[in-house]
């Protein structure tokens, strides 16, 4: 059921175009990198570890839905914890004066802890998220005695916070099993940054580089493969758009489930600053009436796609959808039923 529930709520949102700098490798029992925030807009600053706490740094960015998710369950940890100290970094986009603090601000009390902003490819994004291995956010560090204790997705802290706090934690299991996981990514990261190349190719017109360098990605490392296919169906509704429907409904109309949450992944990725509501939202219908909405996946990401397009009648529906077929699926289990009822609950 882990695997399940990563597959739902882990890091939907990769930062292809990131850029690579060196960055000293960190794992668990490493010293805790410096903390470098630009902007504080909640809370108190936190500039320094004290040795004798316990520390969690999350990272997140306004366009990630996943983060949205997550930031009420960290606040609620924060409750259940008052001798750790919770900081949440914003990292990979832009500070404009106004989009992090309207956003800390719209999220009100769900977001009740100290938050900062450290930038958009510098800073921690590359001193602690690169530094270990991090591809996606959003992501959870937790740190006590000055050592990075655990890295993992923050809807997973409960437990690793509990049996570090206990004492009761084995690092050196864990380590063996980070280290695994982060070497895996390093590899992913190398492919991410080809993506990144093909993108900036693409938005120059070296149309054709662009595409192979894309397939060289994709082809380098199958995590890649999700992530150029929405890559290429963007651009694909850029150069024409009734190819795109053509490619859109056969994916969408696919025995494949791959094919068919390609089609539901590409039009959350419509949300960022870059993307194209109107074709997340034709993509969205396409699937939903390709699985005649049954698809479970499909309407968790039609809810989440209505909900940041201000439709709350649809995304309500859809969720409340998901939600009744839940039990039937392979995604059961408390944690994912408990999201579900706190994402209705909130929009009710």
């Amino acid at each position: 059921m882990k695997a399940a529930l990563s597959l739902l709520i882990t890091a939907a949102a990769f930062s292809s175009s990131m850029a690579f700098a060196d960055s000293k490798d960190i794992t668990l029992g490493s010293d805790a990198p410096a903390m470098q925030v630009k902007s504080w807009y909640k809370g108190s600053p936190v500039t320094s570890f004290d040795k004798n706490k316990t520390y969690v740094v999350e990272f997140w960015a306004t366009w990630c839905g996943p983060c949205k998710q997550s930031i009420p369950h960290l606040t609620e940890m924060a409750k259940k914890n008052k001798d750790v100290t919770f900081v949440g970094v914003s990292i990979w986009e832009d500070d404009n004066g106004s989009n992090i603090k309207d956003f800390v601000k719209e999220m009100g009390d769900k977001m009740d802890y100290n938050v900062g902003y450290s930038g958009n490819k510098e800073g921690m994004s590359q001193s602690w998220m690169m530094a270990a291995g991090q591809n996606g956010i959003p992501t959870a560090f937790v740190i006590k005695s000055g050592k990075v204790q655990w890295i993992g997705h923050p809807m997973e802290l409960e437990a690793p916070l509990e049996s570090i706090q206990s004492g009761k934690y084995d690092i050196n299991a864990e380590k063996a099993k980070f280290d695994k996981q982060a070497a895996e990514a390093k590899v992913q990261q190398a492919a991410f940054a080809k993506v990144g190349e093909a993108q900036k190719l693409y938005k120059s017109g070296k149309k054709a580089e662009a595409q192979t360098l894309l397939d060289e990605a994709a082809k380098a490392n199958p995590q890649v493969a999700m992530q150029a296919k929405m890559i290429r169906l963007g651009w694909l509704g850029k150069d024409d758009v009734n190819a795109w429907r053509k490619s859109i409904g056969e994916l969408a109309a696919s025995k494949s489930n791959d094919d068919v949450q390609i089609v539901g992944a590409f039009a959350m990725s419509q949300l960022s600053k870059d993307g194209d509501k109107a074709l997340g939202k034709e993509a969205i219908e396409t699937a939903l009436k390709a699985t005649n909405e049954s698809d479970f996946l499909t309407l968790y990401y039609g809810g989440m796609f209505y909900k940041e397009t201000k439709d709350k009648t649809n995304s309500l529906r859809l969720l409340k959808k998901a939600l009744d077929i839940l039990p039937k699926t392979q995604y059961n289990n408390p944690q994912i039923k408990e999201m579900f009822e706190k994402e209705i609950k909130a929009q009710s």
